[in-house]
């Protein structure tokens, strides 16, 4: 898949294959990345996503041989608070023009 998810289905299986760390590595491309973001942001609250999210990646990497290191690998930076925090206020202007929460399980 190189751009964009046609289904729920296809999301769950990106998600199920990110999980169990059998995602084919060309396959872990920055719209994947996003997509697992949201994936998370729907199903937890944001810093328990957030914290799933770097551990999820950092193991995943690990799993199909590339290293966490200052310059390759996972880095804090890209997948920061702050980057967190951005998806989610994309995701609320998308699904609510209210500027509501009631897409996350908690409001910040």
């Amino acid at each position: 898949m190189d751009s964009f998810y046609t289904s729920a289905e296809e999301i769950e299986i990106l998600a199920g294959a990110f999980n169990s760390k059998t995602l084919p590595k060309d396959r872990w491309t920055h719209a994947a990345h996003l997509t697992i973001a949201v994936w998370y942001l729907k199903k937890y609250l944001f810093h328990e996503a957030l914290n799933l999210v770097r551990k999820g990646i950092t193991e995943y990497n690990v799993a199909v041989g590339t290293q966490n290191t200052t310059t390759g690998g996972y880095h804090d930076i890209i997948f920061s608070d702050a980057f967190s925090h951005q998806v989610k206020s994309f995701m609320k202007q998308v699904f609510f023009q209210d500027d509501s929460d009631r897409f996350f399980y908690q409001e910040e």
